[in-house]
């Protein structure tokens, strides 16, 4: 099907894209396009101006700004993982600071979706099955938002109220998301901190069925912080706050078998069950009967990156601007 005619606008500026949205009541946002261009071939979305904002420049890249990871909106998927990366093939900038949101990135689609959309658009979409939000949830990312009132941040939890629904304002723009650089959460200096991302992917859409995001602090070999949040198996992302408990305070090294496999068996209760997702693709039981197997893989994978050396010296060693 043919997508109906439109007016095309390409902004040079955030500012320029928010005077084009006041002036075009009927208009909407184009950056990546991977949400967007489907809906215009089915008829989903019939919009009068289409205003581009893919190119400009303060909603690309990503930089280290005191103690927070800044990531453009319009930055793809695969420049943000490519920031910072060297010769040596050692991490680069997002997966030094924010290894989940790394993980979480690098699982979404293909090449092809990869080099084309973007972290911002993936948030502002809010699709139930896709891989960063959770990521975002467990990195305490928050968004930053810009509008004819001004700029505001708002943490991702608050962000996303529902499936495909955010609160950012039709006359509104998300420019950025801000993540704290890992290990800031604990004043201890020898606490070691990891991230992960794991998730069970429909095999045509490579959406998540159930996917698991998990940051980990650990201290003398014992959890000191556990975050784990799940897409896939409610209408947004949501925090298992239950196995984040049962988790904080085991021994990695002599207790975390026995004690990851019980922490995680009812995963499915930290989701309400009014939110609880199920479609064509996976069944609400399917989706919540193998969220504790992906929960535990993504704690184990979480608590193996935190033991990553390499990882650590090259955040140790990071900061600045990168493109």
């Amino acid at each position: 099907m043919y997508p109906p005619s439109f007016d095309y606008h390409r902004a040079g500026s955030v500012t320029e894209a928010l005077s084009l949205l006041a002036e075009l009541p009927d208009a909407t946002l184009l950056a990546g396009g991977h949400a967007l261009l489907p809906r215009l071939k089915t008829g989903d979305a019939a919009p009068g101006a289409v205003v581009d904002v893919s190119t400009v420049a303060e909603l690309t890249g990503l930089k280290v700004v005191d103690d927070a990871l800044v990531i453009g909106a319009a930055t793809t998927y695969a420049a943000a993982l490519e920031a910072g990366t060297t010769a040596e093939d050692k991490p680069g900038t997002l997966e030094a600071h924010a290894p989940a949101v790394a993980a979480a990135t690098r699982a979404v689609g293909d090449r092809q979706i990869r080099n084309r959309g973007t972290v911002g658009g993936n948030l502002a979409e809010a699709h139930p099955d896709s891989d960063l939000p959770a990521a975002a949830l467990v990195a305490d990312a928050t968004v930053r938002i810009r509008g004819p009132d001004g700029e505001r941040d708002v943490p991702v939890g608050e962000f996303l109220t529902g499936a495909f629904e955010t609160v950012v304002g039709d006359d509104e723009i998300v420019t950025s998301i801000r993540i704290p650089l890992l290990g800031n959460s604990t004043a201890d200096e020898t606490a070691q901190s990891g991230g992960a991302y794991v998730k069970q992917t429909h095999p045509t859409s490579g959406y998540a069925m159930v996917g698991v995001a998990a940051r980990v602090t650990i201290a003398d070999g014992v959890l000191e912080e556990v975050q784990l949040a799940a897409n896939g198996v409610a209408d947004t992302a949501v925090r298992l706050s239950s196995v984040e408990d049962a988790l904080e305070g085991t021994d990695t090294s002599a207790d975390l078998d026995g004690c990851a496999s019980e922490a995680v068996a009812n995963a499915a209760t930290d989701v309400p069950k009014a939110r609880r997702r199920g479609d064509v693709h996976a069944s609400e039981e399917y989706r919540s009967s193998i969220l504790p197997t992906v929960s535990e893989r993504a704690i184990r994978a979480a608590i193996a990156d935190a033991g990553d050396d390499e990882r650590d010296e090259n955040a140790a060693g990071r900061g600045g601007e990168t493109r």
